[in-house]
């Protein structure tokens, strides 16, 4: 049996090397988890008990507006919120690499729980464990490529998300 340590330096060895690289390739997973998530709750629930989605105010605007707004400064902001402070104090205060994903994903869903529900804070949940991934495992490198590789994750997520699924089920 694997430690529990294990399980970040072996899911890091598959992936690129280069912060921005392992950011858009997790975001995929990210993208491919909180759909999942999602389809699974809006099939179970009724949308009334889970909520809108996070990024209502975005309807309506110009593309350029949400581009902007969604995959470049949404992820600059979130990123130290929900990721870089709260993974560097839990690992000031000695907490495990899974220590620190996991609180960095319960803020980052419990954020996104104020502005879309119960749908929206479960989704980000697991979205922002992979976010927090992206920054734990290239910690060694420095804050700067962690939040790099962070930023990279959440903008690609957001992309993927706003420019390829949500067309395909509107």
């Amino acid at each position: 049996m694997l430690a529990a340590r294990n399980w970040i330096t072996l899911g890091s060895a598959r992936l690129p090397r280069h912060p921005v690289a392992r950011g858009l390739s997790l975001s995929l997973v990210s993208v491919l988890l909180t759909s999942i998530a999602a389809g699974i709750l809006f099939l179970t629930f009724p949308k009334a008990v889970l909520g809108g989605a996070a990024a209502l105010e975005l309807i309506g605007k110009p593309g350029w507006y949400i581009f902007l707004s969604a995959v470049v400064l949404a992820p600059l902001f979130e990123t130290i919120v929900g990721q870089l402070l709260p993974i560097e104090l839990a690992r000031r205060v000695g907490a495990s690499d899974q220590m620190r994903i996991i609180i960095s994903a319960t803020l980052f869903g419990l954020g996104h729980f104020y502005s879309g529900g119960i749908a929206s804070a479960v989704a980000t949940f697991l979205g922002g464990g992979v976010f927090a991934y992206a920054y734990v495992s290239v910690r060694e490198r420095g804050v700067g490529a962690s939040y790099m590789a962070a930023v990279s994750a959440h903008a690609g997520h957001n992309a993927l998300l706003l420019h390829v699924v949500v067309p395909l089920f509107s």
